[in-house]
């Protein structure tokens, strides 16, 4: 990583150079070599494990320190956190390990777990890290663990399919209809490593939620559809309270957790079907194909946040200034413009609530 790189950019670098690299990998463990040495760059555990469905077969993989994959008979503490993970079907974090299964990992110093399944919706794959020592803030890399497996499990497929096709031509038993089947095939498996490819570029890496070009893709996607249909439609936009204070006071660390926070609350306050993104910074924006008006969406909103402060204490304070504009059907107002007008709205209603904090406390309020 260079002086004048960011974290997350250099991550999001990293992994399209890893997903390049795994399109031309050769064989099944050209693609466990790459997979291990990203690993190894971003994480640095000092044990991994992969496990990735292909076919009908799981394909498994530990990991040295030095990222070297190896077929070993299995670490009992990966595969424990693993298999508890995909049964889970969420990540896992420093989960419970029995007595027995630390006793037999031979681990007494304090060691750090992470376990994170994938795809995201049944998933049936597992990258397992194990770090000897104590790390702190690891939940912000589950996304970009997340995409590695899936990349990995496209280029596994692939490596997989190319090798079922070089043994046909040696052995001279393909026909015509076996030709068409695995151009198919490999048609399938290009367009599936182009969507991996797509859903990378428009993902905030930190949240896991869209980013602005992903924002502006399907947003603009289901504002047209609103108005094919003569549907109404709503925009919300959002912006953190307080990000810049609790990164000088507690440091980027909490500023990162606090807008994981506010991606968690804006997720679950609305539908799969809306689309919801991180547009940079501390803004956010969402579009929904609703007639929900304006006061219900915030009123729910507050909800979830108030919802979440009580649920999930923290050393700061978790709250976000809104503004949300409805689209009647049948206007022609484009997305740009309701991007502005709700950005308008929510800085109205920021330097509301400062003075009306001011007028409360005059000394805090200066």
């Amino acid at each position: 990583m260079t002086a004048l790189q960011s974290p997350a950019l250099y991550k999001l670098e990293r992994l399209l150079r890893l997903a390049r690299e795994l399109m031309q990998a050769a064989g099944q463990e050209g693609v466990f070599e790459l997979v291990g040495a990203a690993m190894r760059e971003l994480f640095e555990p000092d044990r991994a494990l992969m496990m990735a469905p292909v076919g009908d077969a799981v394909l498994a993989r530990e990991f040295d320190t030095s990222g070297v994959p190896r077929i070993k008979d299995g670490d009992p503490l990966l595969h424990f956190c693993a298999q508890r993970a995909i049964e889970q079907g969420r990540a896992q974090l420093d989960p419970p390990v029995p007595d027995d299964v630390r006793a037999r990992a031979a681990l007494d110093a304090p060691f750090q777990l992470c376990a994170v399944p994938f795809p995201a919706i049944e998933p049936s794959g597992v990258i397992c890290l194990l770090w000897r020592r104590r790390r702190i803030g690891r939940s912000k890399e589950l996304a970009a663990l997340r995409h590695i497996g899936e990349l990995a499990t496209a280029a596994l497929i692939n490596a997989t399919l190319r090798d079922q096709l070089e043994c046909r031509i040696r052995e001279g038993s393909e026909s015509a209809d076996r030709l068409d089947r695995a151009h198919e095939a490999e048609l399938t498996r290009r367009n599936q490593s182009e969507r991996l490819l797509h859903r990378l570029s428009v993902t905030d890496v930190m949240t896991g939620l869209l980013n602005r070009r992903g924002f502006d893709f399907y947003a603009q996607q289901s504002l047209v559809l609103a108005r094919q249909q003569c549907l109404p439609g709503l925009l919300l936009f959002a912006d953190i309270n307080g990000l810049k204070q609790v990164n000088d006071e507690l440091g980027h660390e909490q500023g990162d957790e606090l807008i994981q926070d506010c991606a968690g609350i804006l997720r679950e306050a609305f539908r799969k079907s809306d689309v919801v993104a991180r547009l940079g910074g501390d803004e956010f924006a969402v579009f929904s194909i609703d007639d929900e008006l304006p006061d219900g969406v915030r009123e729910r909103v507050q909800q979830r946040v108030a919802r979440f402060v009580a649920e999930h204490p923290r050393p700061y304070p978790v709250s976000m200034s809104l503004g949300i504009v409805h689209s009647p059907s049948g206007s022609e107002q484009p997305l740009a413009a309701l991007v502005a007008e709700a950005d308008a709205l929510m800085y109205a209603q920021k330097r509301l609530s400062h003075a009306v904090r001011g007028a409360r406390d005059p000394q805090r309020g200066r």
